[in-house]
């Protein structure tokens, strides 16, 4: 009886838990201690926004430098002068005419009109009948040959050349009537050394005659273009004509009014228009209305200034370091965090299945 019961015992098998390697048995589990660092916390109502730095947004009050607030826009009342000019032939007048009244909008447009009359040379001119004419008279222009000078309306030409024999032959002779020959005395020189150190002295040997002869040549004689040469008075003569003018009997104007041109997103105010409301007396009297929008100014809380990439009020701050929801507890700068895995259930024979409250636990 005993055997049966010993064999029987022998033949029953028990179930163990196994951990993997590093790892360490909690009930039928394993778990593996480890360290991580602290994470930053930046409160309920930062968020991280750079390294070591938190940032918590509000929204700023929106107002306007000038102007009134219209769909988060500042809208500005605004009045330009205006471009005005005239059509051609007409002059611009602002105020009041020569004549008297005031235009309605502050400038218009006049001109004289020439009424009646005949039509007559301008003063200083020559009535021919056919036309008006100016007379004026001024000197030729005269051009020289290559190589000679002007003098007054001609022109030289001056000659050099040996003539010792010319004058010998004139002394001979004895005339008097050389004219237009210049004689001028050409020594000859021969160089003699009379030392070592380069000096050097000169001998007159020779003698010669040279003769300057001075010929006139005709000048070409040329009025400029659009003139014409006078024989009788010998000067060129330019006639230049003019056109007749109206002789006025009485003055007289036309009017019209000037072109306005308003720079771009403006118009012309009127009083009784859009813009009545915003303007003054008379301010509507050659001007250019519109409206013109900027941005608003974003006033922050104290502490708080305006960021552009989020078009809030931000505020920075370092943040506070803290263990990760994970963690059992903290050890210096660090974290303790316990990993967990399934243990591997295992079946052992030839031993009887012990409750897992009778098992021996493992110490920490």
């Amino acid at each position: 009886m005993l055997y049966l019961l010993t064999a029987a015992l022998a033949a029953e098998t028990a179930t163990v838990f196994v951990c993997p390697k590093g790892y360490e048995q909690n009930g039928t589990r394993c778990r593996r201690y480890t360290k991580k660092n602290l994470v930053p916390d930046c409160g309920l109502d930062g968020e991280i926004y750079a390294a070591d730095q938190c940032a918590k947004y509000v929204h700023g009050v929106h107002s306007c430098r000038d102007g009134k607030m219209k769909n988060g826009i500042c809208e500005r009342f605004d009045v330009q002068e205006p471009l005005v000019f005239c059509q051609e032939d007409y002059f611009l007048v602002k105020g009041s005419q020569p004549h008297g009244h005031k235009k309605e909008h502050g400038a218009f447009c006049y001109k004289t009109n020439e009424l009646g009359g005949d039509r007559i040379c301008p003063f200083g001119t020559i009535d021919e009948g056919n036309r008006c004419a100016v007379y004026t008279k001024f000197d030729p222009i005269f051009d020289c040959p290559f190589g000679s000078v002007q003098q007054g309306r001609g022109c030289t030409v001056t000659e050099r050349y040996q003539c010792d024999d010319t004058v010998l032959e004139a002394k001979k002779a004895k005339k008097s009537s050389d004219k237009g020959h210049h004689h001028h005395r050409r020594l000859g020189k021969k160089q003699l050394k009379t030392n070592t150190i380069g000096k050097e002295s000169y001998v007159v040997t020779d003698i010669h005659q040279i003769c300057e002869k001075t010929t006139s040549v005709d000048a070409t004689m040329s009025c400029p273009k659009d003139s014409q040469y006078d024989r009788q008075e010998d000067m060129c003569l330019m006639i230049t004509e003019y056109p007749r003018e109206l002789a006025l009997t009485e003055p007289g104007y036309l009017e019209t009014e000037p072109i306005v041109v308003c720079p771009n997103m403006y118009e012309r105010c009127y009083g009784d228009g859009k813009f009545k409301d915003y303007l003054k007396k008379g301010e509507h009297q050659l001007h250019c209305c519109g409206f013109t929008t900027e941005t608003p100014i974003v006033e922050c809380p104290m502490g708080y200034n305006f960021d552009l990439v989020s078009g809030k009020c931000m505020a920075l701050y370092h943040p506070e370091y803290v263990c990760p929801p994970e963690a059992s507890g903290k050890e210096g700068h660090s974290c303790q965090v316990f990993e967990y895995v399934e243990a591997i259930e295992m079946e052992v024979p030839g031993h009887q299945n012990i409750p897992s409250h009778h098992k021996k636990k493992s110490h920490h």
